[in-house]
């Protein structure tokens, strides 16, 4: 005994119907077990997409009917472009991808098959037919084709080149190009991360300047003074300003002048309260400074 069930889809329903062949001495006989049928989705679907929810939908009305009755499974279905979804292993869009995973599961083991609308008895049910009329069709037997040999039933050739209707559901692959600037690091950060260290070499630089600039007997040694790492600390605060703000358009809307060291600072709405100048106004530095 075999199970056929046929799967019909258009734009106002699907439906799925299933028939029992029984293989005898005698000959291949051909009954009708149940069919049931469902009114489209509201919003707009494309045909191959209801065919989807149609296999879905009946799927455990189809499932239920093969445990009832313990046997080779064959469905039959009417459009081309699922089948070649199930068929192919690609990346398909989350909507067809968890219908197909759902498909495998409820009809495993069963062999697939494409069959022309025509010939299709789930056509009938899916655009609809007076019960007078049906009453009158061989409809309840099966298709004529399924009496015979299955050498001679409808034969599904899948086509390599993809349709717009296969592609379109293609899983989405976006490209995004970075520009990446390579930042310069300061020759003073290059080896040491910390302010204090920086500072540190800032005033050998300097101290190294004056003891060769200056004369032996006005040579500098030993540790540094306040006023060496005063003025290493100011040094390191121009230089800094001048690669940050090479043109002071950049930081013409802000309240800024520079002080009697040439450091350029902010003026603050505190400039009235008894405080240190650093406190009441800082230093303009950059975000990134170390």
């Amino acid at each position: 005994m075999q199970m056929h069930v046929f799967v019909d889809v258009c734009k106002e329903a699907h439906a799925t119907c299933v028939f029992l062949s029984t293989y005898t001495s005698q000959g291949v006989k051909v009954v009708f077990v149940r069919a049931k049928s469902r009114v489209a989705p509201i919003k707009q679907v494309t045909i191959p997409r209801l065919e989807l929810m149609a296999n879905c939908t009946h799927g455990w009305h189809i499932r239920y009917s093969k445990h009832l009755i313990l046997l080779k499974l064959k469905p039959f279905f009417g459009v081309i472009p699922w089948l070649y979804w199930l068929r192919e292993k690609g990346g398909w869009s989350v909507f067809v991808s968890n219908r197909i995973k759902e498909i495998k599961t409820l009809f495993r083991n069963s062999e697939w098959r494409y069959v022309p609308g025509k010939i299709n008895p789930a056509d009938l049910i899916s655009r609809g037919c007076s019960p007078s009329h049906l009453v009158g069709l061989q409809w309840w037997e099966g298709p004529l084709w399924l009496v015979e040999s299955p050498d001679t039933w409808p034969v599904t050739e899948l086509i390599n080149c993809e349709t717009s209707e296969i592609s379109s559901e293609r899983k989405k692959v976006r490209l995004y190009t970075l520009n990446l600037s390579e930042e310069k690091v300061p020759w003073y950060a290059r080896k040491f991360s910390k302010f204090h260290s920086i500072l540190r070499l800032v005033a050998w630089v300097l101290r190294l300047i004056y003891n060769v600039r200056g004369r032996i007997n006005e040579r500098k040694r030993g540790q540094f003074t306040v006023e060496e790492k005063d003025s290493a600390e100011i040094q390191l605060i121009r230089y800094i300003q001048a690669q940050s703000f090479p043109d002071e358009k950049s930081i013409a809307n802000l309240c800024v002048f520079r002080d009697e060291n040439n450091i350029i600072c902010v003026k603050t709405r505190i400039t009235e309260r008894i405080d240190t100048p650093h406190f009441l106004s800082p230093n303009l530095l950059p975000n990134n400074c170390v």
